[in-house]
């Protein structure tokens, strides 16, 4: 599997790169954002210290080589448009976990779709991973239809396995082989 290395893809409507410490405000933006947090695995933000000390995470374990917080920004006005990530990696394996969110004012367009598509081909052609693995849950049908599009594979149901803010929500698992027939 290939290193970590500073990260700057365009596509046609977005630049995707490494998350940087300026990045604080657009993080809490999202994250704050219940709504948006709705299926998520943790609760929203409650104020902006948390997304300092997510950010300063997320920028350390780029840096150590643990995962990677790709931003989707808008190229014009360089707004935030939402995240995705590649973490727990099984190094040995060439597997790793995909895991991505959007700004709300941005859904319905497609975007989620192009930055998902680019990153997973990144995840399989650059760092040489063979599988990548999604974890959602089964009531965001905006999520397994990103998924599904992209030829993500539902492979199995975990029951009860999140528990956020006393609710209680089961996750589907959802697969991608670099041999399977990836909707690039």
């Amino acid at each position: 599997m290939a290193s970590f290395e500073d990260l700057w893809i365009e596509t046609s409507r977005l630049i995707l790169r490494k998350i940087r410490p300026e990045d604080v405000d657009g993080f809490f933006a999202i994250y704050s954002d219940h709504i948006a947090l709705k299926y998520w695995s943790h609760g929203p933000f409650t104020d902006r210290v948390q997304a300092e000390v997510a950010v300063a995470n997320r920028v350390q374990s780029w840096h150590e080589g643990e995962s990677l917080c790709i931003v989707m920004e808008e190229p014009d006005s360089g707004r935030m448009v939402g995240t995705i990530s590649l973490y727990s990696f099984a190094k040995e394996s060439q597997r790793a976990e995909i895991g991505y969110i959007l700004h709300r004012e941005f859904w319905g367009r497609g975007l989620a779709t192009e930055g998902v598509g680019r990153v997973v081909m990144y995840a399989f052609d650059t760092l040489g991973l063979n599988r990548l693995e999604a974890d959602i849950d089964p009531a965001n049908r905006g999520s397994a239809a990103l998924l599904e599009k992209l030829g993500f594979i539902l492979e199995g149901k975990l029951r009860e396995r999140w528990i956020v803010n006393g609710v209680v929500s089961d996750s589907h698992i959802y697969g991608l082989l670099r041999s399977d027939d990836v909707k690039k």
